[in-house]
């Protein structure tokens, strides 16, 4: 759980007074979020998410608002942003930024229905039918452009060899070709959140959205929400790409590099473990985090050339 900001109740009435509400019930914190603190504030009328963003820039949280609130204009389903009394997106607490953001009722489930599946697959075509907005990123912050750090982590590791070779084999996919558009580029099955009902899924969480290919969006989610352990659910790839295709027919070259990009989302998101517990915020409980990734991404690279062409 990260808590980097702990606020006291009186501090909580300061923040909230900038919204205009006065009276605090209930708060608590929220577990998740690497890089920011999250309370539950409950008011009487209502259930409200704040969000200090302890390691991003004012501006970053701003074009992250701005985003969010970009969605919301376009009918997309997401978390709400709320602005304050002087209609900005964005307030400021002891020099971090914060937002307030309506509560999404629900809960995350790692497993989630076919039909749940196809609802994600279909948001998923919609966030990718949107104009990027000029801010956003256009690479990924573990993308493969990021590989090269590992010469000053670990030159000589087998690790750093495993990265090079998965970058020349996702190289060799006619990437010039590949469609590129407004991705999510993080959605694993924790950034989704099931309604009651568990007829309808929001996705959240856009902190790593950027520009970029569409497949890798696609290659991402089923990393992420189809897989299970070391391995990827091919009867969940199918419902999540039949439902995606709902919205959008994948092009021909898509089609040939799907296997590609989940291997590279796989491998991404172990250099990303790897940079995070054993460089950056190096955690021995989590240093082998990255492996669960890399033998997922070997998974999906040994699959038969047609078994996720023939999901499509």
């Amino acid at each position: 759980m990260a808590q980097y900001t702990v606020l006291q109740k009186s501090a909580m009435e300061a923040i909230l007074a900038r919204y205009g509400i006065s009276t605090l019930t209930e708060w608590k914190l929220l577990e998740g979020g690497s890089a920011n603190t999250n309370y539950l504030v409950s008011t009487p009328d209502t259930q409200l998410v704040l969000t200090i963003c302890d390691a991003k820039s004012a501006q970053q949280t701003q074009e992250l608002a701005d985003l969010l609130e970009y969605l919301h204009k376009a009918d997309f389903r997401t978390s709400k942003v709320i602005r304050n009394l002087d209609q900005k997106l964005v307030e400021f607490w002891e020099g971090k930024p914060v937002m307030l953001k309506e509560y999404l009722a629900g809960r995350v489930m790692q497993n989630l229905p076919p039909n749940l599946l196809s609802d994600v697959g279909q948001q998923l075509g919609k966030l990718h039918t949107l104009a990027a907005p000029d801010y956003l990123p256009k690479t990924i912050d573990y993308g493969l452009q990021a590989f090269a750090e590992m010469e000053t982590y670990a030159p000589n590791s087998l690790f750093y060899k495993w990265l090079q070779e998965i970058e020349q084999y996702v190289l060799g996919h006619n990437l010039p070709e590949l469609p590129k558009t407004l991705i999510h580029s993080d959605l694993f099955y924790n950034n989704i959140i099931v309604n009651t009902t568990q007829s309808e899924a929001t996705i959240m969480d856009f902190e790593e959205a950027s520009y970029y290919y569409r497949v890798f969006d696609l290659g991402m989610t089923i990393t992420g929400v189809c897989s299970q352990g070391a391995e990827i659910d091919l009867a969940q790839t199918r419902h999540l790409l039949a439902g995606y295709q709902q919205i959008i027919q994948l092009q021909d070259v898509e089609i040939d590099a799907l296997q590609a990009f989940v291997v590279y989302a796989a491998a991404a998101t172990a250099f990303w473990r790897y940079r995070q517990y054993q460089v950056l915020n190096p955690n021995p409980e989590m240093q082998s985090h990255y492996l669960i990734m890399k033998n997922l991404a070997d998974f999906a690279r040994q699959l038969p050339k047609n078994c996720l062409i023939n999901l499509t």
